[in-house]
């Protein structure tokens, strides 16, 4: 495989960010039923693929920079950041945590 498949984040920024997406239209299938479920699957959602594309890069960057040999565990990358990509994996859980409640919320009859 091409290196560039392999070791650009891009794809997976791109692809997160579309996440937004998805949740949108889940929130114009149940607006008419649980309206304000809606507003918080769009809310959420979009925050959700913001902070998770964020997260995605900033992870993949740090692994880039600090793993310019393939033979390095990229995980240590991920330590060696500190606090920093966990605090930002914590937000993005804490918005996918809300869009998947206002999710289950929508599917209440």
């Amino acid at each position: 495989m091409h290196e560039c498949a392999t070791n650009s984040p891009l794809a997976g920024v791109i692809g997160i960010a579309l996440y937004s997406f998805g949740y949108q239209a889940r929130a114009e299938q149940v607006r008419s039923r649980h309206p304000r479920a809606a507003a918080w699957l769009t809310f959420c959602g979009a925050l959700f693929a913001s902070t998770g594309a964020a997260v995605h890069c900033a992870t993949g960057l740090s692994i880039a920079f600090s793993s310019p040999t393939a033979g390095q565990n990229p995980y240590s990358a991920i330590l060696n950041a500190g606090p920093l990509l966990v605090s930002m994996w914590a937000v993005a859980a804490f918005f996918f945590f809300g869009v998947a409640l206002a999710d289950l919320a929508s599917c209440n009859n």
